[in-house]
């Protein structure tokens, strides 16, 4: 799929995908509604983001994919209940390798980020930057993984990524994170980590002492 404002969109029930390459579209892929997996494919050279979940209300899930060279984010969640990314590797994005929700000051339309707020996100074993065996890949030019404001009190999950070489590798700008009702962050090989702007931030986990 080449040169379209979506290279996939899909808005079905318990639909599949599978095996894609999505390159130089508006944004890659978008699920939304009660959309179920999408697997093994390639978002790059987007406009925007490489991988768009919103209003996506019923365990959406993209895995194994790989998104990079993207003009905002590897991959982008919004508005959207239990949905899940997991074995991604997120590489050379203009901003965030992953970034969850949104924050007022990214999106002056949204009133304290609410009506971008997740519920329940899972990040899990994957790769968002440089890193060790992560040549020829580079960082994204913002941060690895990052839970926006409006992610409070989202109960989100990051666990088993590597993220690298980032300007900030793992960052909550909730700064409440490691306790429940909170997002939570274990089993994490990094460099660099912030919560809200204390760094490095306590509450996101390292799995190896780098």
């Amino acid at each position: 799929m080449q040169g379209f404002k979506f290279g996939i969109t899909d808005t079905g029930l318990s639909t599949v995908g599978d095996e894609v390459n999505l390159n130089d579209d508006g944004v890659g892929l978008r699920m939304q509604g009660q959309a179920d997996r999408w697997t093994n494919f390639e978002a790059s050279n987007s406009v925007s983001n490489g991988v768009l979940i919103d209003n996506c209300n019923d365990d959406c899930s993209a895995t194994d994919f790989y998104s990079h060279n993207n003009g905002t984010n590897g991959a982008l969640v919004l508005s959207s209940r239990r949905p899940k990314l997991d074995l991604f590797t997120t590489t050379d994005n203009m901003v965030d390798g992953v970034h969850i929700g949104c924050s007022p000051e990214q999106d002056q339309a949204q009133v304290d980020g609410q009506a971008c707020k997740n519920s329940h996100v899972i990040v899990v074993d994957g790769f968002a930057g440089a890193g060790v065996g992560m040549s020829p890949f580079g960082p994204n030019v913002g941060s690895g993984i990052v839970l926006a404001t409006s992610e409070a009190t989202s109960r989100d999950q990051v666990s088993l990524v590597q993220a690298m070489g980032n300007t900030v590798d793992l960052f909550d700008m909730t700064a409440n994170c490691g306790d429940n009702p909170y997002n939570l962050w274990f089993d994490n090989a990094y460099e660099t980590s912030e919560a809200g702007t204390t760094s490095p931030a306590a509450c996101i986990l390292l799995s190896i002492t780098l």
